[in-house]
């Protein structure tokens, strides 16, 4: 799984493509809902992307973790995972070197709740 994740070469917007062109295809359905929910993975360390003592619903408490948003289209037929993104934290995005070092873009959206 490793491998697949770090050492593969693949591309997202193809890959998500190919998700939605399934859902259309096989999952389409007028009544069907966007569920918007958020999953936590605890972590030790500090140079996973994102990852900082934050709120963990996986825990219910504060606790070093990264926050994934994620995307589910859910149809009587079935579901599907059309897409998600990784949650930076202040902690992040206040920091362009630390981004800069982990690889991430100078582009984010902030968002601010």
């Amino acid at each position: 799984m490793q491998w697949l994740l770090n050492g593969s070469v693949w591309d997202a917007d193809r890959l998500r493509d190919a998700v939605r062109d399934y859902v259309v295809e096989h999952l389409g359905d007028t009544e069907a809902s966007l569920v918007i929910d958020d999953t936590q993975a605890q972590k030790k360390g500090s140079k996973s992307v994102g990852v900082a003592f934050q709120r963990c619903g996986l825990t219910g408490d504060v606790c070093n973790c990264q926050t994934m948003v994620m995307l589910t289209y859910a149809a009587g037929a079935g579901h599907a995972f059309p897409g998600g993104g990784l949650y930076l934290p202040e902690e992040w995005t206040a920091d362009r070197e630390r981004c800069r070092e982990a690889g991430v873009l100078d582009v984010v959206w902030v968002v601010d709740v």
